[in-house]
C-alpha cells in the first residue's frame, strides 16, 4: 500500500472504478484511474503473475529468471528445456524482498552506483544475515546498531568480490580505490 493510497482511504476518496477480476480480454482505457484504485493494482499483479506461470509464457523466458510476488505468495519462474518450472520461494526471502527493494533503490530512494537489483537479490538468496537484515528493515522507526552493521556488511558485499571479508564501508572504499589504482 502506498502513502497516497493510505491518504485516499483516510479521506474516503474514491477515484476510479474497481474491477473484481482482471482478464486478458479486458481493455483499460484510462490507466491512471484504473491504477488509482488499490484493489485494481492487486488484481492486475495477480493476473500478470498467473499469466507468466503459464507454460507458453515460461518458455518465452529463454534462460532468464523471473521473480513474481502477489500478496502473500512469491514465485521463481524459469524455463527448463522445453518445459518451464514454477517454484515457490521461501517465506524468508519473500519477507525480505520489500526491504531489499527499498534499500537498493525505488521511487523515493537512490540506487547504488553501478549495482542493480539482480546482484543484490543473489546476495540475499545466499546470505542468511542479509535476509534477516531486510526482514527487519522497516519494522520499526528506529534502526538498531545491529541492523546498521548488517546493512553495512551487505553494502560492502555489493562492491567487494566474493571471498573478501571487508564489512566496513570505509575499508571497502579504500580497497576499491587501491584496486582502481592497482595498489592491491
Amino acid at each position: 500500500m502506498s502513502i497516497k493510497n493510505a491518504e485516499r482511504t483516510i479521506c474516503g476518496e474514491v477515484v476510479g472504478v474497481q474491477l473484481s477480476h482482471v482478464s486478458s480480454t479486458q481493455l483499460v482505457k484510462q490507466w491512471r484511474k484504473f491504477l488509482s484504485e488499490v484493489k485494481n493494482k492487486t488484481n492486475l499483479i495477480k493476473f500478470i503473475s498467473r499469466e507468466w506461470r503459464r507454460e507458453d509464457c515460461m518458455r518465452s523466458l529463454k534462460g532468464k529468471t523471473l521473480f513474481l510476488t502477489a500478496e502473500s505468495e512469491c514465485w521463481k519462474v524459469t524455463e527448463k528445456g522445453s518445459k518451464g518450472s514454477v517454484q515457490r520461494t521461501g517465506r524468508e526471502i519473500f519477507n525480505a524482498l520489500i526491504g531489499l527493494h527499498s534499500f537498493t533503490g525505488c521511487d523515493s530512494v537512490s540506487t547504488f552506483a553501478g549495482k542493480g537489483k539482480i546482484g543484490a537479490l543473489k546476495i540475499l538468496i545466499s546470505n542468511e544475515e542479509a535476509r534477516r537484515a531486510f526482514r527487519e528493515l522497516g519494522q520499526s522507526w528506529t534502526v538498531s546498531e545491529d541492523l546498521c552493521t548488517l546493512l553495512e556488511k551487505f553494502t560492502c558485499s555489493l562492491y567487494i568480490p566474493v571471498g573478501n571479508t571487508t564489512s566496513h564501508l570505509n575499508d571497502a572504499r579504500y580497497e576499491l580505490f587501491c584496486a582502481k589504482n592497482s595498489e592491491l
